[in-house]
């Protein structure tokens, strides 16, 4: 499009709970770069002293705003412009570091309802095969819209979309292969730990399968697996079998623990629990077989987890991060049981945790803002009205726009474009 019109604006609310309320009007100086199609680079800086401002770009294709991702600030583009990006972005075009950004902007524009889905879920054709940080934010996009669209009257469409996830995944993982004790860079480990945990976490069946045999083999009495290295890096730890087969890589632990509550069955919950009550463990296996537990299905034993969260075994700092990983399960069913036990212990919680702000923030956004209904948004605005939380009044607020705008997206046209545009 040539001679974009651009406008801009330069409020940026970014209040702590103890700032002034004026603080909101304030204008704040933001780095703009605009990077076009043909190379140009255009250093916007006479948009600053006013609240919008325009300005043009002459190209004839593509224009990427905040290039380079150096500004705290969302960008949303013309259709066309989405469409281009979506494109350029499979492409050495565009930087790590700026498909990142695009779409993480385009996934929040999605839950505030300025874009249709379609516009971040296009950049899910990102097949980026050196990227972890651009698999997150797409997961991100996945994760996000297969937990609202739980709470959509047809579930088919959420069905839809995890099994193109898993479609999406499956060839990653075959590029990558299933050696999981091969030595890797600490990059490629990094990759490698990130698809795996797609790929389990999707149900992709050739994944899962080939952890759950290593799981198999790992945890039978004939193995007798020793306690790994807690220095290593990456690679395998150390073991005392002489065979391979037990030995377990420290890098993949977790994923290796969570898939097997996740696909074992309440045998391997029990083993997990029993390994990460043994004591003699270092403080980092101890932590991953803890959050493993998380990944289980089954509403009894995840009611078992929140329920030992606030026991004698787990220490104080681990609770409230037990319950928030608990939380953040696609299944809505598990994050109603989760809210549930928060509002059941909440003067315990608070008595612990209220008087901080990290840890009783981070619980409360958790455990409330995924939902996507006007009963959970009366739920949630009725009990912090009858149980105030000062140290965590912007995180309360901030749940119930999320809720309001997810409410909104599912009665919208959310779903039917994400129907439309998995048919393609």
């Amino acid at each position: 499009n040539n001679n974009n019109n651009n406008n801009t604006t330069t409020n940026n609310n970014n209040n702590d709970d103890n700032e002034e309320e004026e603080a909101a009007e304030a204008l704040w100086w933001v780095p703009l770069i605009v990077r076009t199609a043909e190379g140009d680079e255009i250093y916007v800086e006479n948009f600053n002293e006013e609240k919008s401002s325009k300005f043009e770009i002459d190209t004839d294709s593509w224009f990427k705003a905040n290039y380079g991702q150096y500004g705290y600030y969302r960008v949303n583009y013309p259709d066309s412009n989405w469409a281009a990006l979506a494109d350029a972005a499979q492409t050495d075009a565009l930087s790590i570091i700026d498909r990142a950004g695009l779409i993480d902007d385009a996934l929040a524009l999605t839950k505030a309802s300025y874009v249709l889905p379609h516009v971040a879920l296009d950049f899910l054709r990102i097949a980026d095969p050196v990227s972890h940080v651009v698999l997150a934010n797409q997961q991100r996009v996945l994760g996000w819209m297969m937990g609202v669209l739980q709470e959509h009257a047809d579930a088919s469409v959420s069905r839809a979309l995890s099994a193109h996830a898993r479609a999406l995944v499956a060839p990653l993982m075959q590029a990558l292969d299933f050696d999981f004790q091969r030595p890797r860079s600490t990059h490629a480990m990094e990759h490698y730990k990130r698809v795996l945990a797609q790929a389990v976490l999707y149900d992709e069946p050739a994944s899962v399968d080939a952890v759950m045999n290593f799981m198999r083999n790992f945890t039978s009495p004939a193995s007798a697996p020793a306690e790994e290295e807690e220095d290593a890096s990456s690679g395998s730890g150390s073991s005392s079998s002489s065979s391979p087969a037990v030995t377990m890589p420290v890098d993949l632990r977790a994923v290796f623990y969570s898939a097997y509550v996740a696909h074992g069955g309440p045998e391997a919950y029990e083993w997990v629990m029993e390994r990460y009550l043994n004591i003699t463990l270092g403080v980092s296996e101890r932590r991953d077989l803890l959050f493993s537990l998380c990944a289980s299905r089954d509403l009894r034993t995840t009611q078992k987890t929140l329920d030992f969260a606030l026991s004698n075994h787990v220490r104080a700092q681990d609770a409230p991060r037990l319950i928030v990983s608990c939380s953040n399960s696609f299944n809505v069913t598990v994050r109603k049981l989760v809210w549930a036990f928060v509002k059941d212990n909440w003067s315990k919680l608070n008595a612990r945790y209220g008087s901080g702000k990290f840890l009783f923030r981070s619980l409360i956004g958790a455990t409330t803002h995924g939902f996507a209904t006007q009963e959970a948004y009366q739920d949630v605005d009725s009990f912090f009205r009858a149980h105030p939380a000062p140290s965590a009044r912007l995180t309360v607020a901030q749940s119930l726009e999320s809720i309001r705008n997810n409410v909104r997206w599912l009665a919208g046209d959310g779903p039917a474009d994400v129907a439309s545009w998995l048919k393609r």
